[in-house]
């Protein structure tokens, strides 16, 4: 509904958060994966699971997303 996952939680009263851990994996697309990324049979894709905490440390949000390997570059940047 509001597009963001930062507006949705602040309607539900969290005012910040914060990303307790992101990992990054790649494997050959399921068939459902193929079509709905429009994936030839054996591409590779890449999952992006992630768990945000509130402020006081407590699990808060979970996600998981899927990527078409050739489709896509991360960037990690390490802040001090």
């Amino acid at each position: 509904e509001t597009g963001s996952i930062t507006a949705a939680l602040s309607r539900l009263g969290v005012d910040d958060y914060v990303r307790r851990w992101t990992r990054i994996r790649g494997r050959i697309a399921e068939p459902a994966e193929c079509h709905r990324l429009e994936l030839a049979t054996g591409a590779t894709v890449l999952i992006a699971e992630a768990l945000n905490d509130d402020a006081g440390g407590t699990p808060l949000h979970v996600s998981s997303t899927r990527f078409a390997a050739d489709r896509i570059e991360i960037v990690v940047n390490a802040e001090p």
